[in-house]
């Protein structure tokens, strides 16, 4: 008998969590954009939140699009001393994205043939806000979206959405985006979700930031969905999921079989691993998601400069936004001396700073790498350059260091080069001066997110 019935749940759970054959894909709007019907939004809140005031209305668990706010509220929050929601672990994603759409399905069962097209709406927090502090819509005290006890940390939100996309193009695990490994396991007789705590890359910093910087009661994960703020906060945590996904190509999500607690019908990871089939998608239009996410980053050159110039050769340089995941400073045509090796050093330090490349201290603190050339050992040749060359010198800590803390600012890049040596004793008494006069530069120049690919071809 119990067989059967989980056999049924499981039967009910795919009806409920899956897009119908040949169903329509429907869309999940900014809550700002002037398509979204916030007033019909409001009036579908207002009713589940009624159903808790009304002392005729008893939940069901067996039929959650029926069930008032507090139902789902306590979905998410639990009751009493312990969450009901997954947190650092590698379900943490899939567990919420499964809770979204329990309450989305009851907000388009509250006015049959009005709101049966109703569709979540998002916060694209890493935006800046129509309302003070939070989409307009929630800052209104007389809408039901409003919750008083909402208090921002800074009147700046501590992330953009430069930054969220920098992290989906780094991180290429689902256990480095999601958290730490779970296995199914037995709770109190029952299969249950038995994980390794470790925050993955999205949930810490940025969920978690997020959660204390909203305030009130977003920043503890037992009392977060009262506010109602909280659905669409986490609607936009499902966007990124969604869009990492598909940028970097993960068909499938962490423990699949893991069951997804406190959720009606038992579901699991893989039941909810797609968005396409659970029937929506989202507008990913001006997101952490829009372009260049989708695609490869674009290659991008600053500090061009084709004056030939000899060492040391000094550009200055504006530090970017931290929109980008790799930089380099790349230098073009670097001569190539028939029986001379020659190395230089790549500097980045700040435009009030005199450069000082013999110093020491200067060199610990600013140096950022070291480059070379090799002859071409061929003693036939005069000393004079043959070829030209070009270095990468990777920058790319330095820089998605300064981009976070001090973007905007003035640096500078200096590339010195050191003194040549002769690769055979006939030439070692020729004057390395006179080859290192000889050593020039057609372009210095930074390469962001440079195509590897691309670049093979």
């Amino acid at each position: 008998m119990h067989r059967i019935t989980r056999s049924l749940l499981a039967i009910a759970l795919t009806l409920a969590v899956t897009a119908p054959l040949g169903a329509q894909t429907k869309t999940r709007l900014n809550i700002d954009d002037p398509a979204f019907d916030v007033k019909l939004y409001e009036k579908a809140v207002q009713a589940l939140m009624d159903r808790d005031k009304d002392p005729n209305h008893k939940d069901d668990p067996s039929t959650p699009s029926k069930n008032g706010y507090k139902y789902f509220e306590e979905m998410h929050n639990g009751v009493g001393a312990a969450s009901s929601c997954q947190h650092q672990n590698e379900i943490f994603l899939t567990w919420h994205r499964a809770v979204l759409l329990q309450y989305e399905k009851a907000l388009q069962a509250t006015y049959p043939g009005e709101t049966d097209n109703l569709m979540l709406p998002y916060w694209n927090w890493g935006a800046k806000p129509s309302g003070k502090y939070y989409p307009a819509a929630y800052e209104q005290p007389s809408s039901p979206l409003y919750d008083k006890n909402r208090d921002p940390e800074t009147p700046e939100k501590p992330y953009t959405n430069e930054q969220l996309r920098t992290m989906m193009l780094k991180t290429t695990t689902w256990r480095g985006f999601s958290g730490g490994e779970c296995k199914v396991g037995t709770c109190s007789g029952q299969p249950c979700a038995v994980c390794t705590p470790k925050f993955g890359a999205f949930e810490s910093p940025y969920h978690n930031m997020m959660h204390n910087w909203t305030g009130g009661w977003m920043t503890d994960d037992k009392t977060a969905a009262k506010d109602p703020l909280f659905w669409s906060f986490h609607a936009y945590i499902d966007l990124v999921f969604d869009c990492w996904q598909k940028t970097q190509k993960i068909t499938d999500v962490g423990c699949p079989d893991c069951p997804l607690r406190a959720l009606p019908g038992n579901p699991t990871a893989k039941d909810v691993k797609s968005t396409a089939a659970l029937g929506y998608t989202y507008d990913f239009k001006d997101t952490a998601c829009a372009a260049p996410a989708l695609t490869a980053m674009p290659k991008v050159l600053a500090l061009a400069s084709h004056q030939k110039k000899s060492t040391p050769y000094v550009v200055d340089l504006t530090i970017p936004r931290p929109s980008f995941v790799t930089a380099h400073v790349r230098l073009e045509g670097l001569p190539v001396f028939a029986d001379y090796n020659y190395s230089g050093r790549v500097f980045i330090y700040p435009a009030t700073v005199t450069l000082a490349s013999s110093d020491a201290d200067f060199r610990k603190k600013y140096q950022v790498d070291r480059f070379a050339v090799w002859g071409l050992g061929d003693t036939e040749h005069p000393p004079h350059h043959e070829a030209s060359v070009t270095a990468d010198v990777d920058a790319s800590t330095e820089l998605d260091y300064l981009a976070k803390k001090q973007p905007g600012t003035k640096w500078k890049i200096a590339v010195v080069v050191d003194k040549p040596s002769a690769q055979y004793e006939s030439t070692r008494k020729d004057a390395s001066a006179e080859v290192q006069r000889e050593i020039t530069f057609d372009h210095v120049s930074v390469i962001y997110d440079r195509d590897y690919a691309k670049e093979q071809q």
